[in-house]
């Protein structure tokens, strides 16, 4: 299966899990690349940017999405991007978040929701992988739990 990993991350911790999923799926036999959205300001703190790389999505199968969390939602770029994407429908879709707070309700819970939202309006559905709290000394756990739903997922 040819699969886009998709990820706007500000600190690269969302981009260090993209690409252990990355290689996880190479592992598996799958084609896998990681596409990262940017934008000319990458301020968290400024809703003034404008997007300079906006990753396609029409040459993969499946596509999992990932966002850093800001202002418990994912990132502003992230969304922008996403609203600006096509149609998704007949493509596996996936997501996950990386968060520093320790805990899914500190914000973790709303962005995969917005995610999800986002997903079903370009007619989709999001399998919910995961969200990584930065902040916790078990990250690798973590991140095996992710490939793991990312595992179930694929054979679904």
């Amino acid at each position: 299966m040819n699969i886009g990993i998709i990820v706007y991350s500000y600190t690269n911790n969302t981009l260090t899990i993209a690409k252990r999923l990355e290689s996880y799926l190479l592992s598996k036999g799958h084609t896998a690349s990681i596409q990262s959205i940017k934008a000319d300001n990458e301020n968290p703190n400024s809703s003034s940017f404008r997007l300079t790389n906006q990753p396609s999505t029409q040459a993969y199968d499946a596509i999992i999405f990932g966002s850093c969390v800001r202002g418990f939602d994912c990132a502003p770029i992230f969304k922008d991007y996403m609203h600006s994407v096509n149609s998704l429908s007949n493509k596996k879709i996936a997501g996950f978040v990386s968060q520093y707070f320790p805990f899914d309700a500190m914000g973790g819970n709303q962005a995969l929701g917005s995610m999800e939202s986002i997903v079903r309006q370009k007619n989709a559905q999001l399998n919910k992988l995961g969200s990584i709290h930065m902040k916790f000394r078990n990250v690798d756990k973590q991140v095996e739990q992710l490939i793991n739903n990312c595992n179930n997922w694929l054979v679904s």
